[in-house]
């Protein structure tokens, strides 16, 4: 039985040694996330917050869009997921190393509803339509997260605690609504959503149990 248990960390280890995890801006899929202060997230809006914001941006005009913040760069902090956890329900310490390094990912990423389109490229998605223009979203590379560096942690897990690894961060939310009038006919009415992660990095945490 000692043996077995003993081959199972040598196994566990290793992965945590090799394990390489890609960092990600696709808040959607985040395990957690919450604003910092008020605000609230555009999945949050209901039929009647659509009725009132629409107001704001009903001005009919010849060519282009009419835009309306509802939340500018509020602040959120986020976990993206958590790639490791361990109860050490023995009755001695168990040491563990882990070996994490960051890929490359994108900084920002946008969501929409109603007509509003969106395009993905290769490295980011973009509003259709001219409204990246209006917002004034400009891609460069500085939209990207490239680290080379990596982190290596030897740590002890002492009976009655729980080891965890996850990624987290902090980032920028600003959303709204928008139309899009050609001839003085509105041709595109929807919300729209935009994430900005200003840090992302990976955290160990011990928790007494």
């Amino acid at each position: 039985m000692k043996r077995f248990i003993l081959c199972s960390l040598i196994i566990l280890s290793y992965f945590l040694a090799f394990s390489s995890v890609k960092a990600d801006s696709d808040y959607e899929s985040f395990q957690e996330i919450e604003m910092i202060g008020d605000g609230c997230f555009l999945e949050d809006f209901t039929d009647d917050d659509y009725k009132e914001y629409y107001k704001k941006v009903k001005k009919r005009k010849a060519y282009g869009w009419n835009v309306y913040y509802v939340n500018k760069n509020v602040k959120v902090r986020y976990v993206v997921t958590t790639h490791f956890s361990f109860y050490n329900d023995g009755d001695t310490p168990i040491v563990y190393e882990a070996n994490f390094k960051e890929e490359k990912s994108s900084k920002r990423s946008i969501q929409a509803t109603g007509s509003i389109d969106m395009e993905k490229t290769k490295s980011t998605k973009k509003f259709k339509g001219g409204l990246d223009a209006k917002l004034k979203l400009e891609y460069s590379k500085t939209d990207t997260i490239i680290t080379t560096s990596a982190w290596n942690v030897k740590c002890s897990v002492d009976p009655g605690t729980i080891l965890v690894i996850y990624t987290h961060g902090e980032g920028k939310i600003s959303n709204g609504v928008a139309t899009k009038y050609i001839g003085f006919v509105n041709v595109t009415k929807g919300g729209f959503e935009i994430f900005v992660a200003t840090t992302q990095t990976y955290r160990m945490e011990k928790i007494k149990i």
